[in-house]
């Protein structure tokens, strides 16, 4: 389709369209122990199939399960190393964050208190989500992409008499003077057609050939000079290498006698064009070039602007290639199985729907119930502190062995164990000691630390050599804390360091706080203040805290702002641990948190952990607690019907993404396998059928998930007579492109997906009130897979018979393919139901007899957690009224989740900036690092460049001020000042050179250099938005070549006039335009323009490396549905 901006494109000019909303992205809930993603949503599932409990859809005495139980057995690390995720965009509209756990007693059979209380989590987050796919690309739209599949060879239908051209494009086309012969040899050939020979066809139904193509009787018409076949022949040619010659123009157009003239004809859209010949002529208008195409009008429409000369019947002139659609041809006639027959005879003919919009949308729900409370995180961080501070070696430290330790001052041996590089991060094991090394004089403080060990995953882990090192030589670093959930305000507890200036709301002097005052503090409220220094919002916890005049001023719950000393916030602040959140219930209460407004959050971002559950069990030795942590995740709409089809039927008619070959299992039309055969070679071999069948699984319950395919251009095979072929499930066999049917993974339905919906209108929240009574669930599919998952038949589902059930993959695919709408068990009147079954089982376990008083009193206490548990008349947002429409989570995230293309970021990385978070791609955050390369000491790199350290941090583009700022923390203060000294656009060339000896000696550690390199990327994106604000919509890899862009070239627009060469900074100033007004898609161009500012100088040659990159990444992001707003 042409830009509006094209000279051949003679439509009025319209507004430059509004970006489209992004597609909302996905993650899985959970990460592998290493905290990568999982590989595959299978592979997660996999992972699951052995819970011992929680699973979808059927939950213990007949009671629905509307989400899944992710637990402490399958995924540990989610218990308190990794938080779990949100597992889509969306936004918090309520959460439940208590401070303890509800405790119940346990219990003996006497029904008194034993050692020990049983502990469940009511927390929970409930994230709303828009859901919205990737646009629809119509096919004339639809970008080029190596991960879209061959197109299988079908028989085009054609019409008799009309004209066509053949479309081979290598070699002369072999034609046919008969079909007869099984197998063709030189007999059969009739000669060779040159591309551009017209025929016209003689029978408009095709015949096959022996070699399985089909043909089409045709008569030559016409041949390029040259051609040994006789005009009027009647010959056979190959259909799927005859191209229609007739065209529609697609947009008001400027065709053109000569491409490169000035004379114009214009031609209005819809009119209809027959193509001459398949002979392309390009030609450059403003600055671009277009690809022209002779046609000759048959049937001419009056463009919107009939000024001028235009276009009427006959007429032969050049239009452009991109303003013609070959006119679409009527499908081939399907080959029925004789028992279709009667079946079509009787079907009334239905017209293909049209699709609803460009995008498919749902609004639902995920809920993460049963999540850890505020004690837990309490815990987690004392155990940090037992473990000992973490401290940092500010330069090479040499660590000893203990000689002696009889005595004060401790001896220490004279050689060191090893020797700790500056960077190093160590823990401390015990308080300031004076000791001697051996063999010398003079005592000093020494502590003794643990080394740690970085590992891949950015993990620290202990070193088993232990030893000494000199106190000055050390300095404590921030504590770790635990990551907390992303609706969680954090707010810490400290003790403040020495008295603290206190200003209020305006920032005017209030007092100064006394040394050691109680403090309740947000580490995200720092801020830098022109007069003040940096600042954070902090709220006083002692009274009469004022040092100043105002000291007997209450102060005890006031809020302020207080100066920060340089550097970290443990320079001011001694922590104390992690505050409760705002909005945080004491105990353990059922008060739900209403967000108004929603808090904005991302897949991925954590939502909190898995949380402790306790069971009381008997056994011979008494009652005994068993436990286990974990939560519980839901997804759920409120939707009406209609919303919940389209998205299951693809209402929007979703073309991007992956494509899968569907097979069905019908034992008349069996689907074989084929081979290759090894006496072929080439990339095109020939196929061999092996006469096996295509195993299906035995089907479930009456209902069966199709096998699929999917469709990767990277795994098919091609064959000698341009069939397409798939890799089977068996190692090296294939199965035909047109064995099945090609879907869509948003076709949800045509991927096994089924509604289920509860009929029983006194729904309860059972499926079926007790083993003998009928199930609520009419629908007999769900009636033959409840029994098949009741192997005993006594008319429940017992916890075994479920594990059973999800062990079997076909099974498992089949229930977590149904979307029911049942009850849900969050709602008061089915929490309600809950409460009476518990009544009626224990007033039943009275009249049988048997049952301890602890037994009994524990039915008590559960009752009082159920109702605890009830959220859903918190928030009104839901309508649960009619039931709830239920998704298996992880089945969810693969198909809507799982539409990752050949463009899209492995992973990303966000940087901050005053406009909201910079989104980066990780291929090219690792170009740019790989670019700029890491040093352990400062060096020139040559150019126009500065003293340059770590990861590219280039000394000669930094103020003063933006040195010490950036550098805090990372070298000591004597040396942020000496790179001081030698900053700044003074510093640059032979200057750099011949000052770097006063620095070249002060090292820094790979993981210091990557956090510079974060603080200055941050920096950066920020030089970006400030200039190109639009960056932001764009796609991460389209960012990142921005990013790297700006960090190499800065970001002013003015050129520098006693520049060598003429407006070095034109194509800057482009971008920002096309940035604002368009067409986005040319910024590339721009990148790749610039070269010419360093064509010739070798010494730089691989700035053209990096504009040629840039360029690359920035188209690469255009080009994908998935991320980014569609430009």
């Amino acid at each position: 389709m042409t830009s509006a901006t094209s000279p051949d494109n003679s439509g009025s000019t319209q507004a430059q369209a509004q970006p489209e909303p992004k597609p909302t992205q996905f993650k899985l809930p959970v990460v592998q122990d290493d905290g990568k993603d999982f590989k595959t949503v299978d592979e997660a599932q996999r992972k699951r199939a052995t819970d011992p409990a929680g699973f979808y859809l059927f939950g213990l005495n007949n009671f629905w399960h509307g989400g899944i139980h992710l637990n402490s057995r399958s995924f540990p690390q989610h218990k308190d190393h990794m938080p779990l995720r949100c597992i889509a965009d969306g936004e918090v509209i309520a959460y439940r964050v208590n401070e303890q756990y509800f405790r119940q007693p346990l219990l003996n059979d006497a029904g008194t208190t034993e050692s020990g209380q049983l502990c469940t989590s009511l927390d929970f987050c409930l994230v709303r989500h828009d859901y919205l796919s990737p646009k629809r690309k119509d096919p004339e739209q639809a970008p080029a992409s190596k991960a879209s599949p061959p197109a299988a060879p079908v028989a085009i239908a054609v019409k008799s008499g009309e004209s066509y051209l053949v479309n081979t494009q290598s070699d002369p086309l072999t034609i046919r003077r008969s079909l007869e012969s099984s197998v063709f040899d030189q007999a059969s050939n009739k000669g060779k057609l040159p591309r551009n020979s017209r025929v016209s066809v003689i029978d408009g139904v095709p015949r096959q050939g022996g070699n399985g193509m089909d043909y089409y009787q045709v008569k030559v018409e016409s041949t390029p000079a040259g051609s040994t076949v006789v005009i009027g022949d009647d010959v056979y040619a190959p259909a799927r290498y005859l191209l229609a010659t007739r065209h529609v123009v697609t947009a008001d157009s400027n065709g053109r006698i000569d491409p490169a003239g000035d004379e114009v004809i214009k031609v209005g859209k819809d009119s209809v064009v027959e193509l001459i010949a398949q002979v392309p002529v390009k030609a450059t208008r403003n600055g671009k070039t277009y690809t022209y195409l002779p046609v000759r009008v048959t049937a001419a429409a009056t463009p919107a602007n009939a000024q001028g000369r235009v276009a009427k019947v006959g007429d032969t002139l050049n239009i452009i290639e991109q303003n013609l659609r070959a006119e679409p041809l009527p499908a081939p006639p399907p080959v029925l199985h004789e028992d279709d027959l009667i079946e079509q005879q009787n079907a009334p003919a239905s017209p293909a729907a049209e699709p609803q919009g460009e995008q498919n949308r749902l609004c639902f729900y995920s809920l993460y119930m049963h999540l850890a409370p505020y004690e837990d995180y309490q815990a987690w961080e004392q155990q940090h502190r037992l473990q000992g501070a973490i401290m940092e070696v500010t330069g090479n430290v040499r660590l000893r062995a203990l000689q002696d330790g009889s005595g004060d001052p401790l001896i220490l041996a004279s050689m060191p164990i090893k020797t700790l590089p500056a960077g190093s991060r160590v823990r401390r094991t015990s308080g300031s000691q004076s000791a001697i090394i051996s063999g010398k004089n003079g005592a000093q403080d020494f502590v003794r630390v643990t080394p740690l060990i970085q590992s891949a995953d950015q993990s620290w882990h202990d070193d088993p050599q232990t030893g000494y090192v000199v106190l000055s030589n050390v300095r404590d670093v921030a504590q770790p804390t635990q990551p907390i959930p992303l609706y969680w305000v954090e707010q810490r507890e400290g003790v403040t360091k020495g008295t603290r200036n206190i200003f209020d709301d305006t920032k005017a002097p209030v007092d100064w706080l006394k040394e050691g005052t109680r403090i309740r503090y947000q580490p995200a409220s720092r801020c830098a203040h022109p007069n003040r220094g940096d600042l954070i919002r902090c709220t006083v916890m002692d009274e009469n805290a004022f040092a100043g005049f105002n000291g007997q001023r209450s102060t005890q719950g006031q809020n302020f702002w207080m100066e920060l000393q340089p550097g970290e916030i443990h320079n001011s602040v001694e922590d104390q641990g992690l505050a409760p959140p705002d909005h945080a219930n004491p105990g353990a209460e059922s008060q739900v948190h209403h967000c108004s407004p929603p808090i904005p959050i991302k897949a991925g971002d954590p939502v909190g952990y898995l949380s402790r559950y306790d069971v009381q069990t008997a056994t011979a030795k008494g009652q005994q607690m068993n436990s286990i942590y974990w939560t519980h995740l839901e997804l759920f709409s409120d939707a009406d019907d209609s919303a919940i089809n389209a998205l299951l039927d693809n209402a929007a008619q979703v073309n991007v993404g992956k494509l899968y070959l569907k097979l069905i299992d019908d034992p008349q039309r069996p689907i074989y396998l084929a081979i290759k055969d090894p006496g072929s070679s080439g990339s095109q071999p020939k196929m061999l059928d092996t006469h096996q069948p295509v195993s299906f699984e035995q089907s479930v319950a009456g209902s069966s998930v199709p096998m699929l395919i999917e469709m990767s251009s990277g795994a098919s095979v091609t064959d000698d007579q341009g069939k397409v072929w798939y890799p089977s499930a068996e190692q090296g066999k294939y199965i035909s492109a047109d064995a099945g049917e090609v879907v869509s993974q948003y076709e949800l339905r045509k991927l096994g997906y089924q509604t289920l919906i509860e009929s029983n209108n006194s729904a309860d929240g059972f499926y079926k009130q007790d083993a003998n009574s009928d199930s609520d669930v009419v629908a007999p599919f769900f009636q033959q897979l409840f029994k098949a998952i009741d192997t005993d038949h006594d008319g429940g589902v017992s916890l075994t018979e479920l594990q059973l059930a999800f062990q079997n993959r076909s099974l498992r695919d089949v229930i977590n393919r149904i979307v029911p709408r049942h009850p849900s068990e969050w709602h008061q009147p089915t929490i309600e139901a809950i409460k009476e079954w518990v009544e009626k089982r224990r007033q039943h376990g009275e009249e049988r007899g048997g049952w301890s008083e602890g037994v009994k009193a524990l039915f008590k206490t559960e009752v009082e957690r159920i109702e605890k548990l009830e959220f859903l008349s918190q928030v009104p947002e839901v309508n649960a009224g009619n039931g709830l429409w239920h998704f298996e989570p992880f089945e969810l995230v693969k198909w809507l989740g799982g539409g990752r293309c050949e463009f899209c970021p492995k992973d990303i990385r966000e940087l901050s900036t005053d406009i909201g978070k910079y989104t980066i791609s990780k291929e090219t955050f690792d170009y740019i690092l790989e670019t700029e390369a890491y040093a352990e000491f400062p060096y020139v790199p040559g150019a126009s460049s500065g003293i340059t350290i770590g990861y590219g941090f280039d000394l000669s583009a930094q103020s003063k001020s933006a040195v010490r700022t950036m550098l805090d923390g990372l070298y000591t203060v004597d040396e942020i000042e000496r790179f001081v000294g030698v900053s700044g656009s003074h510093y640059t060339q032979a200057a750099a050179r011949n000052v770097l000896s006063s620095v070249e000696n002060i090292s820094i550690s790979k993981v210091d250099a990557m956090t510079l390199a974060l603080r200055m990327k941050d920096r950066y994106a920020q030089k970006v938005v400030d200039k190109y604000p639009n960056t932001i919509r764009l796609h991460p890899h389209a960012q990142g070549a921005m990013l790297s862009l700006i960090i190499n070239r800065g970001n002013g627009l003015t050129d520098n006039p006693n520049s060598s060469i003429p407006e070095p900074r034109r194509e800057m100033r482009e971008i920002k335009e096309l940035l604002e007004s368009g067409p986005v898609i040319d910024v590339s161009d721009k990148i790749r323009s610039m070269k010419r500012i360093w064509i010739g100088d070798d010494s730089v040659k691989g700035l053209i490396i990096r504009r040629e990159r840039e360029a690359v990444f920035f188209e690469k992001g255009l080009k994908c549905p998935h991320y980014g707003e569609q430009w």
